[in-house]
C-alpha cells in the first residue's frame, strides 16, 4: 500500500492505495501549530494496523512537508519522498523559471496525463483556484493562479467594515436584493464567469490545438453547476492520482 499526502493551506488531504486503486481517502484540517503526532494518529488509524510500503508527499506550506517527512519516516520506517520540480515525474516544466511551480501543480499535470494522455487544461478548485495546463507530449505549458471562493469570502469580511461574514452556498440569483446573495452573486456567479472565460481565452491562445477541461479540488462539481459550458471532466482525487503516478516512476526510476 501507498501513502499519499496532498497538504494545502486549508485541508490536509491523504490517499491510501492498493495498487492502482484509492481504498481510502480521509481529511484534517491544516493546522501548522499542531504537533505531527495529532496527525500521525489520524493516519495509523485509517491505515487498520497496515504499514505503507511507500509514502509521497506534496506540500504547498514551506519546511512542513519535511516536519511530515521526518515523522513519518521514524514512525514507519520508510524514506518519504517529497515532491519538487526536480522529482522525476515524465514531465517536462517548460516555464520561466521552473522551480517556482507547486508540488500540487505537478501532481494535477502527471494525474492528468496518466488519466488521457492528451492536451488538457486542470482547474483546480483550493485555497488558490488553479489552472495548469499540459500537452499529450507530457510538458507542463502554463496555468494561472488567483484567489478561491473561501479566500475570497474571508477577504471581504476581513478587509471590510460591514460585509458579514458568511458560508458559502447558491446564490439565488444574479441580481441580488440583500447584502448577503449580493456577495454569494459576486463570489459563486462570478466565478463561474471568471472560468468560463479564462478557458475560453487559454482555448483561442492555444488554438488549433485541442484541449480537455478536468476540473478537480472541493468546488468543482459545485461552480460546474453556473457555468456556461460544463467541465469535460470532474475528478475529485486528481491531485491524489497524480502522486501516486509519480511516486511509482519515480521508483521505477530509481530502481533501473
Amino acid at each position: 500500500m501507498i501513502l499519499v499526502i496532498d497538504i494545502g493551506n486549508s485541508n490536509i488531504t491523504f490517499g491510501i492505495f492498493d495498487g492502482d486503486e484509492l481504498v481510502k481517502r480521509f481529511r484534517a484540517p491544516s493546522n501548522f501549530c499542531a504537533p505531527i503526532d495529532d496527525y500521525l494518529g489520524l493516519i495509523k488509524e485509517n491505515m487498520e494496523g497496515l504499514k505503507p510500503e511507500g509514502i509521497i508527499i506534496a506540500s504547498v506550506v514551506t519546511d512542513f512537508d519535511y516536519k511530515f517527512k521526518f515523522a513519518l519516516d521514524k514512525a514507519f520506517g520508510c524514506e518519504s519522498l517529497v515532491v519538487t520540480p526536480k522529482t522525476p515525474c515524465n514531465l517536462e516544466i517548460k516555464l520561466d523559471n521552473p522551480m517556482e511551480v507547486g508540488a500540487d501543480r505537478i501532481a494535477n499535470a502527471v494525474g492528468v496525463l496518466e488519466k488521457f494522455g492528451k492536451n488538457a487544461i486542470v482547474v483546480d478548485f483550493g485555497t488558490a483556484t488553479t489552472f495548469e495546463v499540459v500537452t499529450g507530449k507530457r510538458e507542463f505549458i502554463g496555468g494561472l493562479i488567483t484567489t478561491g471562493l473561501h479566500m475570497q469570502l474571508g477577504a471581504l469580511n476581513a478587509k471590510t467594515s460591514k460585509l458579514p461574514k458568511i458560508e458559502l452556498y447558491p446564490p439565488k440569483r444574479a441580481v441580488a436584493t440583500n447584502t448577503v446573495d449580493a456577495i454569494l452573486s459576486g463570489i459563486v456567479l462570478g466565478n463561474a464567469c471568471m472560468i468560463d472565460g479564462m478557458i475560453k481565452k487559454f482555448k483561442a491562445e492555444l488554438a488549433p490545438e485541442e484541449y480537455i477541461v478536468v476540473a478537480t479540488g472541493g468546488f468543482a462539481t459545485f461552480i460546474d453547476g453556473y457555468m456556461r459550458e460544463s467541465f469535460d471532466y470532474i475528478m475529485p482525487d486528481l491531485t491524489l492520482e497524480g502522486l501516486r503516478a509519480i511516486y511509482n516512476y519515480s521508483l521505477n526510476k530509481v530502481g533501473k
